[in-house]
C-alpha cells in the first residue's frame, strides 16, 4: 500500500517522461484528484515553473473511440500523414516535420514546448480492444500511432484495482501492465483526515464530517468485501470522495440558510431528513452519521468558556462545571474534542497567563492520546504560541512530554536543571 507521501517522493525525485505512472485502488480514494491537482504542484516546484505552466489533459479510456486517439489523416503528394487530435501534446520534431510538408499556413502547432504536460488516462483498463492497443504504444514508448509525445509530457494512468467488482477488462495484456509503474493508491487515515481538516479550513465541507471521521476512522474507506456485496445489491458505500461530496452539500445548505446537522441536533424529527440526504451520498452509513449528528451537541463542551472564562464568580463556576463534563466525556468524544481544542487555540491564542493555567487544568482531564493529538495540531498551526505556553512552566512541559517517547530520560534532565515538573510557576532561567 502506498501512502500519499510515498507517491509524492517518487514524483518529486524519480519520475521521468519515459516512465508511465499508474495508480490502482478502490473507487473514490483520490486517484484522479491526485493526478489533476497534487501532481502538477509537485512538478511545478520540481522544475521551478509557475503551476499554470503544468497542463493536465484528462481523458477516460472507457469513453474513447479510436478516432479520439488517431485523429485525422492528411494527404500530400500521394502520401498520407497521421495528424493526432489537438489535445495531444506532440514533440517539436513532429511539428517541424508537418510544417515542412504542409507549410506554416496549413499546419499550426498547439504544444507549448517550454511547458510541462500530464496526459492522464482514467479507467485505462476499461477501453475497447482498439483503445487498449493504442494505450499499449502510449505506455511503452510515449507515442500514439507513431506520433511522439512532447518531451516534457508525463503519462499517468489510473483504474480501480479489483476489476471483478468494477466491470473492467480482466484479460488485459500482462505486457501492458508490466510497462506501467503501478502504485497501490491507498492513503493512510491520517492523510485523509489531514485533507478533511484542510477542506474544513477552506470552508468547503461541513465540520461535522471531520468530527465524525475523527471518531469513526474505519468509515473513511469501505472494506473491499463491503464494496463487493453492495455492488451486487446496487447500493452505495462510503468512500473518501463520497464523504467530501456529502460535506460540501451540507456546507452549501448551511451557507444558504439551512444547517441539516444543527436541525437534526435540535429536533429529532429532522434527523430523518439528514439521514436521507446522507444516504444519497454514503449509502447505509448515512444512518450512523445522522445519529452521530443528533448527539453531536452533547459530545462538545464550550471550549471558549473553559479557557477564557473567569473574572467573575459566575463564569468561574461555569468553567468548573464544564471541566467536570470533560472528565465525564465518553472515549469516542475525545478525538473531536481534541481537534476543536487545537483549532480554538490556533485561532485565539493565549495572551494572558491565567488562560495558560486554564489550558493546563483542561489538559489534565484528557487522556494521553487526546493531549498528543491536540498538541500536534496546535504546534503545527502555531508553533510559536504552543512552545511559549509549554516552556512557561515545569508542569506544562511535563504534561506534553509525558505523552511522547523518552519521558524518563527527559524528566531526569529537567530535574537536573532544577525545574520543578509539578509547578506551574514560571521557569526562572539561570543567569
Amino acid at each position: 500500500m502506498s501512502s500519499i507521501a510515498t507517491i509524492d517522493r517518487f514524483v518529486r525525485y524519480a519520475l521521468t517522461p519515459h516512465i508511465t505512472l499508474g495508480f490502482e485502488g478502490l473507487h473514490g480514494v483520490g486517484k484522479t484528484s491526485y493526478a489533476k491537482f497534487t501532481m502538477p504542484l509537485i512538478l511545478a516546484e520540481r522544475f521551478k515553473v509557475d503551476p499554470s505552466r503544468v497542463h493536465v489533459i484528462d481523458k477516460c479510456a472507457s469513453q474513447l473511440e479510436p478516432a479520439d486517439l488517431i485523429g485525422g489523416f492528411r494527404e500530400h503528394m500521394g502520401r498520407t500523414y497521421n495528424c493526432p487530435p489537438i489535445w495531444i501534446p506532440v514533440a517539436k520534431s513532429y511539428d517541424d516535420e508537418m510544417i515542412s510538408i504542409f507549410g506554416a499556413d496549413n499546419y499550426k502547432p498547439v504544444t507549448n514546448y517550454d511547458d510541462y504536460y500530464i496526459l492522464f488516462i482514467d479507467e485505462w483498463r476499461r477501453g475497447t480492444p482498439q483503445i487498449a492497443n493504442a494505450l499499449m504504444e502510449l505506455t511503452s514508448s510515449q507515442r500514439i500511432f507513431g506520433v511522439p509525445l512532447h518531451e516534457k509530457c508525463f503519462v499517468v494512468v489510473a483504474d480501480n484495482d479489483d476489476l471483478s467488482i468494477y466491470n473492467g477488462n480482466t484479460s488485459i495484456d500482462p505486457a501492458q501492465i508490466d510497462r506501467v509503474k503501478n502504485f497501490q493508491y491507498a492513503p493512510t487515515d491520517e492523510e485523509f483526515l489531514a485533507i478533511y481538516k484542510q477542506r474544513v479550513a477552506e470552508d468547503w465541507i461541513h465540520p461535522a464530517i471531520l468530527e465524525y471521521l475523527l471518531t469513526y476512522r474505519e468509515d473513511i474507506v469501505a472494506p473491499r468485501e463491503t464494496i463487493r456485496s453492495c455492488a451486487l445489491k446496487h447500493e452505495k458505500t462510503v468512500s473518501p470522495r463520497a464523504w467530501e461530496e456529502l460535506g460540501h452539500s451540507l456546507n452549501t445548505a448551511r451557507h444558504n440558510g439551512y444547517d441539516y446537522v444543527e436541525e437534526a441536533a435540535a429536533r429529532v424529527e429532522n434527523a430523518d431528513e439528514l439521514e436521507e440526504v446522507a444516504r444519497s451520498h454514503i449509502g447505509a452509513r448515512g444512518s450512523a452519521f445522522s445519529l452521530f449528528c443528533q448527539d453531536r451537541k452533547g459530545m462538545t463542551v464550550d471550549i471558549n468558556a473553559v479557557l477564557y472564562g473567569g473574572g467573575s464568580a459566575s463564569s468561574e463556576t461555569t468553567r468548573k462545571q464544564l471541566l467536570e463534563r470533560v472528565k465525564e466525556m465518553k472515549p469516542l468524544s475525545f478525538p473531536v474534542f481534541a481537534y476543536n481544542l487545537s483549532r480554538t487555540l490556533a485561532e485565539k491564542k493565549l495572551p494572558r497567563p491565567e488562560y495558560g493555567k486554564n489550558l493546563l487544568e483542561l489538559m489534565a482531564c484528557l487522556p494521553d492520546e487526546a493531549i498528543t493529538a491536540c498538541w500536534t495540531d496546535w504546534s503545527n498551526a502555531d508553533a510559536t504560541t504552543a512552545m511559549n505556553w509549554m516552556n512557561y512552566s515545569g508542569a506544562r512541559m511535563n504534561m506534553i512530554y509525558k505523552t511522547y517517547g523518552g519521558y524518563k530520560s527527559w524528566s531526569a534532565t529537567q530535574k537536573a536543571k532544577g525545574i520543578d515538573l509539578t509547578s506551574d510557576e514560571p521557569i526562572i532561567k539561570a543567569a
